[in-house]
C-alpha cells in the first residue's frame, strides 16, 4: 500500500513538472527587434534614406526620403521570423502594397532586403541603431 501510494505520488509529481513550463508564457520577441537606418534604391534608379523600427511582435513602421525627387513617405507591415514580410509604402497619398524579404546579419548589426510590388523592386541596406 505504501509503495503504491509512493509510486502514485511520484507519477503525479512527474506529470505536474512535465506539464508546467510553456503554458501561458510570452512569445519570444522578433529576432529583428530594434531600430535601423540606412539607404534604399528603386528599380528606376531613385535612391534615398530610411529609418525603420521593428516591434517585439514583428510589426514594423518607418519613414523614407526619396533624395532623387525630394519626396517623403512612410512604410509599415509585419515581419515574420524567417525574414519574409508583407507591407505597404505610402507616397504622395498613394499606398503601394507588396511583399519582400529581409536578412539579418549574423552579428545582428545590419539588415538587408527588398520589397516588390508588381515589377518594381526597392532594395534596402540598414544598420542597427544602438540605443
Amino acid at each position: 500500500m505504501k509503495r503504491t501510494l509512493l509510486l502514485l505520488t511520484l507519477f503525479i509529481s512527474i506529470f505536474i513538472v512535465g506539464c508546467g513550463g510553456s503554458g501561458g508564457g510570452k512569445a519570444q520577441p522578433s529576432v529583428f527587434l530594434g531600430n535601423y537606418d540606412g539607404t534604399w534604391t528603386w528599380t528606376d534608379t531613385s535612391v534615398g534614406t530610411a529609418v525603420i523600427e521593428v516591434q517585439t511582435n514583428g510589426d514594423f513602421a518607418g519613414e523614407f526620403v526619396n533624395t532623387t525627387f525630394s519626396l517623403n513617405g512612410t512604410f509599415h507591415g509585419h515581419l515574420n521570423d524567417d525574414g519574409t514580410f508583407e507591407g505597404a509604402l505610402t507616397l504622395s497619398g498613394n499606398e503601394f502594397e507588396g511583399a519582400g524579404q529581409f536578412v539579418l546579419s549574423e552579428d545582428k548589426s545590419s539588415l538587408t532586403g527588398s520589397f516588390t510590388r508588381q515589377s518594381t523592386t526597392w532594395t534596402f541596406d540598414f544598420s542597427r541603431i544602438l540605443n
